[in-house]
């Protein structure tokens, strides 16, 4: 029996909610990221979040899982199933058409993949227990970077390299290198595999600053990271740039377009002695140049004329580097006593550069002796080349040159080998009125 008054009253229904009140998800009851992603978005399909809540909720789940991430085993790889990827990598392929040129396309994508899974981490395992690589962490990511490049040909024979070069770390002919002095060979012969020889060309091209204290020089870190018979920084007892089978050895650089590094480019040239011997009478008589020195005759007090004397004026005053002027005629009317005096003036001031004695086995005054009576001829420039060769490979203390440039490279032990092989691009000054930096006026190289 119903109290009067429900039977007299209008009774007014609540209203009912149209949905269910659904309570927001706890990003911390998500036991990992993905499955806290696949959540948010079937809840935000089915109409149960707003897109704003999902956004707030997902960054929420980044910072909850936010981790260090690596390259070579990124967080979808590590939380994804070894079987679940098993199954999604079948799934992909036999849905392929391998008559499709995209589909072909990705196989050899996934191919590649497939194959350099943990190659990186193998590079730096291998590569890292070499003294150079593993002391300077600017030379491991170059090492790494450039190692999986040449691995994109074929990522199976570089994880067979590796296996190889674990067991004998020496991917360089240094025996070949080391008994062919004064021989131009490409840069790929200086290794020994198929793909030592694209790593090596890859690792010879990387040259500058920051990998090791100074200037690194193209081939230096290729040479060193490719064999444990070759160390990248050579000991004061040795000299040079690199050091191999207890050697030191000097790198240059041929340059990109025929124009190399220079012989010697340390330090400025006092040329004191030749300034107090010119005097006030040539005080202004400016640069001199191997050049023309080698074309001035003493004895006839006469040069070799690059230009047409009925036709021109003469060779008149030339404007050279830091706008100093030289005229030829300044220095052509002088007769042997002149140039011997001067010469070895002049070779005083070079030999304080090397700090050297003299020149060419012989003394100051036997070597501008020497030269002088050389000049109006070829052979001034190779007496000259010759003589600043062995001048700073005694300063240096290393047993040669190695002039790597951009697809050859030679290993020079003598000046001769840099006249026999044209290799000098510039035979720099004599003498600099004002000139005096020696990366200036030393001899240029180029390969």
């Amino acid at each position: 029996m119903k109290p009067w008054f429900i039977k007299e009253a209008d009774i007014i229904k609540f209203p009912e909610p149209e949905k269910k009140v659904i309570e927001l998800p706890n990003v911390q009851s998500y036991p990992d990221f993905l499955t806290g992603v696949k959540d948010l978005h079937n809840r935000k399909a089915k109409g149960e979040i707003s897109q704003d809540s999902h956004d707030k909720l997902y960054q929420d789940l980044i910072h909850r899982f936010m981790r260090k991430e690596s390259f070579e085993n990124p967080w979808f790889l590590r939380e994804l199933a070894p079987d679940q990827m098993k199954a999604n990598i079948q799934s992909t392929i036999a849905n392929l058409n391998i008559k499709d040129e995209a589909s072909l396309a990705i196989l050899k994508q996934l191919y590649t993949v497939l194959n350099r899974t943990g190659l990186q981490g193998r590079v730096r395992t291998v590569f890292g227990k070499d003294e150079d690589v593993a002391k300077y962490q600017a030379i491991m990511d170059v090492v790494s970077d450039q190692f999986l490049k040449s691995a994109e040909k074929d990522p199976v024979e570089a994880k067979q390299f590796l296996d190889q070069y674990e067991k004998n770390p020496n991917a360089v002919n240094v025996k070949g290198l080391l008994s062919n002095p004064g021989k131009v060979v490409p840069i790929e012969a200086l290794f020994t595999t198929p793909f030592a020889k694209r790593f090596g060309k890859r690792l010879s091209a990387i040259q500058g600053s920051g990998f090791k204290q100074g200037n690194v020089g193209p081939g230096e870190i290729a040479l060193a990271v490719l064999s444990n018979q070759i160390k990248l920084t050579a000991g004061e007892e040795t000299g040079g740039d690199i050091e191999i089978a207890g050697k030191g050895y000097e790198v240059k650089g041929g340059g990109t377009s025929g124009k190399g590094g220079r012989l010697f480019d340390k330090g400025q040239v006092n040329f004191q002695s030749t300034k107090n011997f010119l005097g006030k009478d040539m005080s202004n008589a400016g640069n001199l140049s191997v050049d023309l020195m080698s074309k001035i005759d003493p004895e006839l007090q006469d040069f070799d004329r690059t230009d047409d004397p009925e036709t021109t004026k003469g060779p008149g005053p030339k404007r050279g580097k830091q706008g100093i002027t030289s005229d030829p005629e300044i220095w052509v009317n002088k007769d042997m006593r002149w140039w011997l005096s001067f010469t070895q003036a002049n070779l005083t001031d070079w030999a304080r550069l090397y700090g050297v004695k003299g020149f060419l086995g012989m003394s100051i005054k036997e070597a501008a002796k020497a030269l002088v009576g050389a000049m109006g001829t070829p052979q001034f420039k190779d007496l000259w080349v010759r003589a600043h060769f062995l001048a700073y490979q005694q300063k240096a203390g290393h047993s040669g040159i190695l002039l790597v440039g951009p697809e050859k490279v030679v290993l020079l032990t003598d000046g001769q080998q840099l006249v026999d092989l044209n290799l000098v691009v510039g035979h720099g000054q004599v003498f600099g009125a004002t000139i005096n930096q020696a990366r200036d006026v030393t001899i240029q190289l180029g390969l």
